[in-house]
């Protein structure tokens, strides 16, 4: 232990002679104007000594100096409030056990720190601080200005108006004197330095500024460093003592908290020679297992692999528990969390909980196979669009295409379909805070919409007129429908659902009525990407329809003709390009288990003598493969492996090579994807020109018509103006519904009808303004602003234009200027 310090000498002097005190202060003399009466308590006596200031001015001075400033000590002592007064004068219960953490190790500890850090340098002493101008902050309002009445009445207020002593006066006081001797011994230290050294030199505003060696050049501009922006600690200490000096103006109860948050400053700034740190924007939250790297991963890919909307708080904190925790082996009281931490963690992770809209779907547009239709379906759209009418931003007017001879207008026509529910109504409704309307269970029925949309007529069916010279003709000469619209009402008991059958029916009234409604035009027929508008017919070439060997419960297709596109045959091998291919047994086949019987798919690709020839020998001796297992997987666990693999490459973005975050992003390079085209003879024969080419049934049956039948692409329904139409159409249903199948009967195609040709032509518009914004490589959310942003045009602005309003506005709603 160390030797006894004076303090402590003192305090046990002071604690003999019967007296309590707070902390050692300075006698102050009393004013001569106030005329005060002083109470003395002794405890050793028990006796009571009144004095007042004239008797301690009259009083000769003797050896009792120490009673009196005891005494006046003993006064603050009943004033001060406990937090302010010393550790001394309060009760402390110590440890029965030492535990090596008292003050005094402490002490000695800091000490040890400080010599073996002596010879170093810190990175302040590579830089010169200039002094700062003080701000004028609310501390350095005068005091006129804060009401009387709104002043607090704390103890040691109460005890300076009592007793005409001033405690906030003495504070003051003591750290004046205190700045006084750190600003002479800080002066003195500086002289005595550079006595000793005299190439060492301290920056002043008359001094000459030392030109800095090249490190000290590189390392101002790594940190980016302001002088400006630096104060000097010296320099400090004397703003320190000027807001003193505002402060003493202030005659609030906040007056000894502002002296005494001065004194930390001062004392810190001896001590480290630097202003304290910023408590603003600290942590102070709690250590989590969310702060484990190898835990944000692997929920990361967790949450990656989920597929859209099924993600929820129980089955994130279940997989954590149960997966994850054991799989790190992470151990402990915290080794688990709640359903209300994975909540939490969904929310830092940046996942949201919010109602489920249809509109334009983001995730999917920039899959490679999706791009790549897209862009395909650009170069077909741009091909057509020569032959089609435009319409003018302002008046909507008819703007004729300039042909030339032999060539044919075209019109494009889309279809979709929708589906209306007797017990949809309003989502928002004006209701007082108590109300609530019962709404029914269920959707109740459901009718079924199928319609077609141009830009020439709105609607794809006769006007009154024409229906009424249809009439006029015999009943075998008229049109079969007068309308391209389908209505049905499925369910069980009732109509049935839409199916394949039923669109090739629709499609074949609606070409019927446009070749009436538009003669001498060519129809550009565009459909949503489902498996129902691109269904084949049941002879088509459908890799998915045949089995890897012969016989089995597989589809009998058609002929075909092997592609003149295969490889060339090797030398001294059949050439069997452009021969006719039957992809059955004949029934004079000498093996009657196969006779009449579908071949398979490694049959058909060996009697393709050049395409199997390449396969065996890209095989490299393995074994053949029917279907690899790449080839098994569905579009959505592909999905699910491109966000994984997204997820795996977050935030190492700047370490990655271009081919990693390809790679990343499930686009493969044109080696690799070269390489699984011949993975498997699935693989290989669903390459096939005569396979790869088949046209959907919608398509045959068009095409035989003269007119041209257009897909959309994956996840792209904001290019179908159809979709525009039925949302026109649902929101005056559902204002007008009363949940009554007759009422929703009649009301579905009065809401259709209220959709002029001139709204019609808006939607397209915007449709092709998509279209515009597509090909400009933008990406969807930048589609989806421009197509905001540019209204009532048919094209955007330029590229540069475009994401220069998409970075304002990003920095608007972020709050920068």
């Amino acid at each position: 232990m160390p030797r006894p310090s004076k303090k402590i000498s003192q305090a046990k002097a002071q604690h003999h002679s019967g007296t309590r005190f707070v902390q050692q202060c300075p006698l102050v003399e009393a004013d001569e104007e106030h005329d005060s009466t002083y109470v003395y308590h002794s405890e050793s006596s028990g006796e009571e000594e009144v004095w007042t200031d004239l008797d301690i001015k009259d009083e000769p001075e003797t050896g009792n100096l120490a009673e009196d400033i005891s005494a006046l000590q003993t006064l603050y002592s009943a004033s001060l409030p406990p937090h302010m007064q010393s550790k001394g004068a309060r009760t402390q219960k110590h440890p029965a056990i030492y535990k090596g953490d008292s003050r005094t190790t402490q002490w000695r500890q800091k000490r040890q720190r400080v010599e073996a850090a002596q010879d170093c340098q810190t990175l302040d002493s590579f830089f010169s601080r200039k002094p700062k101008t003080p701000n004028n902050g609310p501390l350095l309002v005068e005091s006129e200005q804060e009401p009387l009445s709104d002043l607090e009445q704390d103890p040691a207020l109460q005890f300076t108006l009592s007793t005409g002593l001033d405690m906030a006066d003495l504070c003051a006081t003591y750290l004046k004197t205190w700045l006084d001797e750190q600003g002479d011994n800080t002066l003195a230290a500086s002289e005595a330095m550079t006595q000793h050294d005299p190439e060492l030199h301290f920056y002043s505003e008359d001094s000459e500024y030392l030109p800095e060696s090249a490190e000290i050049e590189s390392a101002r501009e790594w940190l980016d460093v302001n002088d400006e922006d630096n104060v000097e600690p010296h320099d400090t200490l004397l703003l320190v003592d000027a807001c003193l000096k505002e402060v003493k103006k202030l005659q609030t109860s906040r007056l000894i908290k502002v002296i005494t948050q001065l004194s930390a400053i001062a004392q810190y700034l001896s001590h480290y020679h630097c202003l304290p740190p910023r408590k603003d924007g600290a942590y102070r939250g709690q250590a989590t297992l969310l702060d484990n790297e190898a835990v944000v991963h692997s929920v990361r890919q967790y949450l990656a692999s989920q597929n859209l909307g099924t993600i929820t708080p129980h089955n994130l904190c279940d997989h954590i528990n149960k997966v994850i925790i054991p799989a790190l082996g992470l151990t402990g009281d915290k080794s688990s969390i709640s359903e209300r931490t994975s909540l939490s963690w969904l929310k830092k992770l940046g996942y949201l909980c919010k109602n489920v809209q249809k509109g334009m779907y983001v995730d999917g547009h920039e899959r490679p196979d999706v791009i790549k239709a897209r862009e395909e379906f650009l170069r077909k759209m741009e091909h057509y669009e020569r032959f089609m009418s435009t319409y003018d931003d302002k008046t909507l007017a008819r703007i004729p295409p300039k042909l030339d001879p032999g060539e044919k207008e075209h019109v494009l026509i889309t279809q979709d379909e929708c589906i209306f529910h007797v017990n949809e109504s309003r989502r928002r409704a004006w209701l007082l805070e108590h109300e609530q309307p019962i709404k029914k269970k269920g959707n109740g029925r459901s009718i079924h919409v199928s319609d077609f949309i141009c830009e020439t007529i709105g609607f794809l069916t006769l006007s009154t007129a024409q229906i009424e010279e249809q009439m006029k003709l015999p009943p075998e000469s008229r049109l079969r429908s007068f309308t391209a619209r389908r209505i049905i009402y499925p369910g069980k008991n009732h109509d049935a659902w839409w199916d394949l059958k039923q669109l090739v029916e629709n499609v074949k009234d609606a070409i019927d009525v446009f070749e009436y409604t538009n003669p001498g035009m060519v129809a550009i027929f565009l459909f949503n990407c489902s498996s129902a508008h691109e269904g084949l017919a049941p002879d088509a070439l459908n890799i998915n329809s045949m089995n890897i060997g012969p016989g089995g419960k597989q589809k009998p297709l058609r002929d075909t003709i092997i592609p003149l596109s295969n490889p060339p045959p090797k030398p001294g091998c059949l050439d069997t390009r452009g021969l006719p291919q039957s992809l059955v047994y004949p029934s004079s086949h000498p093996n009657e288990k196969l006779a009449g019987k579908p071949k398979g798919m490694r049959v058909v690709l060996e009697e393709r003598v050049s395409v199997w020839d390449e396969y065996i020998e890209r095989l490299k001796g393995r074994r053949v493969v029917g279907e690899c297992q790449s080839c098994r997987k569905s579009e959505l666990k592909k999905d699910a492996e491109r966000r994984i693999a997204a997820a795996e490459a977050m935030g190492q973005e700047e370490t990655l090579a271009n081919h990693d975050l390809a790679e990343a992003e499930g686009e493969p390079d044109e080696v690799e994807s070269e390489a699984d085209n011949w993975c498997c003879i699935f693989k290989v024969l669903s390459l096939q020109e005569d396979f790869a080419t088949e046209k959907p049934m919608l398509q045959h049956l068009i095409e035989s018509q003269g007119h041209v039948c257009l897909f959309l692409p994956k996840f792209h329904c904001e290019l179908n103006p159809s979709e525009m139409v039925w949302g026109y159409a649902k929101y005056r249903f559902r204002n007008a519904s009363d949940g009554k199948f007759p009422t929703a009967k009649s009301l579905v195609p009065q809401c259709l009808n209220l959709c002029d040709t001139s709204t019609i032509r808006r939607f397209f518009c915007k449709s092709w303004r998509y279209m515009d914004a597509y090909r400009k490589k933008l990406d969807a959310r930048q589609v989806a602003f421009a197509v905001r942003k540019y209204k009532s045009h048919r094209c955007i602005g330029m590229t540069a234009e475009v994401l220069a309003c998409v970075s304002n506005a990003a920095g608007s709603q972020n709050g920068l200027p």
